[in-house]
C-alpha cells in the first residue's frame, strides 16, 4: 500500500482489511501498522482455511502536533484489491 507524502508527517497509521475476494468475501480486520516512509506492506493471511489476498486500507499521518483523521479508504469502502 503507497500514498503520497502529508507535508510535516513523521509516521503514518495504516488501517486495513483483507479479505478473499475483490467484492470482500471473508472480511477480517481491522488490522494496522506503522510506517516512517509512503509504503506499507501488507502480509497476507489465511484465517479459518480461507486465502485472504485482496486488501483495502485508509492511512492516518501523524506528527509532534497530532494525528490527523484516515484518509478514505483505498480503493473504497466497499471494495478491495
Amino acid at each position: 500500500v503507497s500514498w503520497t507524502a502529508s507535508a510535516g508527517a513523521t509516521s503514518y497509521t495504516i488501517q486495513y482489511y483483507l479479505a478473499h475476494s475483490s467484492s470482500g468475501a471473508n472480511a477480517y480486520g481491522p488490522l494496522s501498522g506503522v510506517s516512517t516512509g509512503t509504503s506499507y506492506t501488507v502480509s497476507y493471511q489465511t484465517v479459518g482455511g480461507v486465502y485472504l489476498n485482496y486488501v483495502r486500507a485508509q492511512v492516518s499521518a501523524s506528527n509532534s502536533a497530532g494525528t490527523s483523521s484516515y484518509s478514505g479508504w483505498y480503493p473504497s469502502a466497499s471494495t478491495y484489491v
